[in-house]
């Protein structure tokens, strides 16, 4: 079997994740894979060289080129831009060809009335099926008429459970009292705002806290000043890390503030670490934290100051208790295995079907 996964780009996040298991995964097996990038990735794969949404004709013609020279059995597309390059390859060149579209994340308010969405919505009909990461992404694609409900299905991102981790000495200095962290983009849906602005009201409670902000983007300068404007103190911006890993393993708790998601894999991560979570009431968080306690409304920074602050409280017996539950559990649901087995029926599934 012969799989092109078409990208939107290969930096660190999510989709480059599960991507790159179902990647090795499917070469374990003695599957042909090809990894294709919308966007220019320092030559590591081949690439469409997308820099705007205006390139998307020089892009699709450059992409029938790599297909052609491939002659993949199915194209598998992740996130919205790689869906309209593989579906208008199906309409214009190729028919017959299996295509898979993976979402990753949940339609907003309004959403469904940009160009690139009633594209999607009109091109749907030729997928072969429409996978979606959580339930609540697919009912939002549903709900708002994008795709139909006969196409679509979830499947749950995965990762390795192991029950040893190996700390490896770390080259970052970390204060002394309770460890706080976001790991991700620093951009304005994930809302690093409200955290911050709930960690400066926790402070007022409890000095002995910290928070590590783990990731970079095109809000970092404005976070930083925010802070110094602000006059929040013990927050450590450490930048784009390799070593993302053995930084979450030394934490108490990983924080998401997040106003939309679609299954946030840093959350299982956190999980597998034994690592505990609060999040924001958003996307598919519920599908993973079961735990009430542990979610806040969206956008409320006194909600997720309290909810931080619950965790802060918690006593040693219950923290491990927690922390026992939640990697037990997400073991079996969201484990790399059960994703990828998954994935290879789907497309055994599409082929015979085709």
């Amino acid at each position: 079997m012969k799989v092109l996964l078409l990208v939107p780009d290969l930096k660190v996040g999510g989709v480059t994740t599960i991507v790159n298991s179902i990647a090795l995964n499917l070469q374990s097996e003695s599957h042909d894979v090809k990894v294709v990038s919308l966007r220019k990735d320092n030559g590591v794969v081949d690439n469409l060289a997308m820099s705007s949404k205006l390139d998307i004709i020089k892009a699709l013609l450059q992409f029938r080129t790599i297909v052609a020279q491939y002659a993949p059995d199915i194209i598998h597309s992740h996130t919205i831009f790689a869906h309209i390059i593989a579906l208008l390859y199906k309409l214009i060149f190729n028919k017959k060809i299996c295509v898979i579209n993976t979402e990753h994340g949940s339609l907003q308010k309004n959403e469904n009335k940009k160009i690139v969405f009633t594209l999607f919505k009109i091109l749907a009909k030729n997928s072969n099926a429409i996978t979606f990461v959580s339930k609540f992404s697919e009912k939002s694609y549903i709900d708002n008429k994008i795709v139909n409900i006969d196409k679509s299905r979830v499947i749950y991102n995965g990762i390795k459970f192991n029950s040893y981790f190996d700390e490896k000495e770390l080259d970052l200095q970390l204060n002394k009292g309770f460890r706080f962290c976001y790991i991700g983009r620093f951009s304005k849906e994930k809302n690093l705002i409200l955290l911050l602005e709930s960690f400066k009201l926790l402070q007022r409670i409890n000095k002995n806290i910290n928070l590590y902000l783990i990731g970079d983007g095109e809000e970092k300068d404005y976070l930083q000043d925010y802070c110094s404007l602000n006059n929040i103190e013990n927050v450590v911006f450490c930048g784009f890390r390799k070593d993302v890993d053995n930084i979450l393993s030394r934490m108490d708790c990983l924080v998401l503030s997040s106003l939309t998601e679609g299954l946030p894999m840093v959350v299982l991560e956190a999980y597998a670490k034994n690592i505990l979570v609060v999040s924001t009431d958003c996307g598919g968080v519920k599908e993973i934290v079961s735990d009430k306690n542990f979610i806040a409304q969206n956008d409320n920074v006194e909600s997720l100051t309290q909810r931080m602050n619950y965790v802060l409280n918690l006593d040693e017996k219950t923290t491990d208790k927690l922390k026992k539950e939640n990697f037990d559990r997400c073991k079996i649901i969201f484990s790399s295995d059960a994703m990828f087995k998954t994935y290879k029926d789907l497309y055994k599934e599409v082929l015979n079907v085709n």
